[in-house]
């Protein structure tokens, strides 16, 4: 990683922190995710059919907090969009 990548991502994952902090929840509470970006040389649209893909990692990626909640409502909050809801049993069967 370069040191302008690890400096965007402290920076993004101060972001995360700022927007934990105006809804009102302790950045402590969180448990922070990175993600990196990939791309897909050959094979798009081939890997869930069981053929093969090659694809790599790169620098840019996405961060994203979670912490729990007492219900079952999965609550997404964008730094730069409008916060959605919805009820996450309705997606997921029980394990």
């Amino acid at each position: 990683m370069s040191a302008a990548e690890a400096i965007r991502k402290r920076e993004m994952f101060e972001e995360v922190d700022r927007a934990l902090a105006s809804l009102g929840v302790q950045p402590d509470a969180a448990v922070r995710y990175w993600v990196p970006g990939r791309i897909e040389v050959l094979g798009k649209h081939t890997d869930y059919a069981g053929g093969r893909s090659l694809l790599c990692a790169i620098e840019r990626g996405f961060c994203f907090a979670a912490i729990p909640r007492p219900d079952d409502i999965l609550r997404m909050h964008d730094a730069k969009q409008k916060p959605r809801s919805i009820a996450h049993n309705r997606l997921l069967p029980p394990a």
